[in-house]
């Protein structure tokens, strides 16, 4: 499989490279070029790729190597612009998280894709192969075919921005879409694979100089999802509860636990989602799934709903916490199946 990069900021230098060169080294995966406009970010990125070529866009990129899969791993504004080009350019497209933060950009992507169904379109939500969100995800999923009452609960505190994901972006909210689209994104998409039913309920925001608050609440088919993250805090954790009836299994840091009727029945060490180096080794998980599967229809239909169901999540919840109201046109009940409906094109 042939990619092409664009964009060679920290995402790409901490989890995306590394990911890149383990699976050339086994011979499944070549990267074909990167761009990027930043020629400090070339000179130095590039110092480790002798044998890749680089430009200073994706469209030079694209008109210079041939490749099938475009990963777009620039800042969010310019998430749509790249998407639609590789869907234009018969790409299947790997795209960082958020997908988009306006309304515009979704009609684009939707569109775009909707005139090319045979390609995949697939968010980077890199969450989900982590090995403990797979054990709690099992019992959340039989819940929820049961349709047996349950809550997940998650709770974010950072300190600030991430000094590991520090760009000029990241500290403006109306730029970066704040914690919602950092952190409370992930935890969408691992709501959609938990029940593709999701109803987006309330969510509220605060920022000022000491940091900033969000809160969510979403339904997801027989369960509920909420979300409290914020940033100003003087400890990094991150704390994911399931509840099913008198069982939780709580994710708290460093440390799983099993709880019945209030009394820790099991209990071990895992790795956290606080940990930036355990959040970077996904990426290779990423990487793995795309190459055993991106050349199947119903995957690639799977993740494209996916990728489109929580794009547009994240767009009611921004609205929802901005300062403008929601617009009456734009529903807050978001349904999706396992392939993309038209409702999302």
């Amino acid at each position: 499989m042939r990619i092409a990069l664009a964009g060679l900021g920290t995402a790409v230098s901490r989890g995306h490279l590394p990911a890149i060169a383990r699976l050339a080294s086994e011979g499944t995966l070549t990267l074909a070029g990167a761009a990027d406009p930043d020629a400090r970010r070339r000179a130095s990125v590039g110092a480790g790729l002798p044998a890749t070529p680089l430009f200073e866009s994706a469209e030079e990129m694209l008109a210079s190597v041939s490749c099938e899969v475009l990963v777009v791993a620039t800042d969010p504004s310019m998430h749509a612009d790249l998407v639609v080009l590789g869907l234009e350019r018969g790409l299947h497209v790997v795209c960082e998280k958020p997908l988009v933060l306006t309304r515009g950009g979704y009609d684009r992507v939707a569109k775009a894709h909707a005139r090319r169904l045979d390609l995949g379109l697939v968010s980077v939500h890199q969450y989900r192969y982590s090995p403990t969100w797979t054990a709690m995800s099992r019992c959340a999923c039989l819940a929820a075919r049961l349709h047996l009452p349950f809550a997940l609960v998650v709770d974010v505190k950072r300190e600030g921005v991430d000094p590991l994901a520090a760009s000029p972006w990241r500290s403006d909210i109306e730029l970066s879409g704040g914690m919602l689209a950092d952190h409370g994104v992930h935890y969408l998409a691992l709501a959609w694979m938990v029940d593709q039913h999701l109803d987006v309920l309330a969510g509220s925001r605060t920022a000022n100089a000491t940091g900033e608050r969000s809160g969510v609440s979403v339904r997801i088919g027989s369960g509920a999802l909420t979300i409290q993250a914020s940033t100003g805090n003087a400890v990094r954790r991150t704390q994911v509860t399931l509840h099913i009836a008198n069982v939780a299994l709580r994710w708290r840091d460093e440390a799983f636990d099993v709880v019945v009727a209030d009394r820790t029945v099991l209990s071990r060490p895992v790795a956290t989602l606080a940990d930036r180096s355990h959040i970077d080794a996904l990426y290779e998980h990423l990487y793995r799934d795309l190459v055993r599967n991106l050349a199947r229809p119903a995957w690639r239909g799977h993740r494209t709903a996916e990728a489109l169901a929580v794009g547009r999540a994240l767009l009611v919840l921004l609205d929802l916490t901005s300062a403008q109201p929601p617009r009456e046109s734009d529903p807050v009940s978001l349904r999706s199946a396992s392939r993309p409906r038209p409702e999302h094109r």
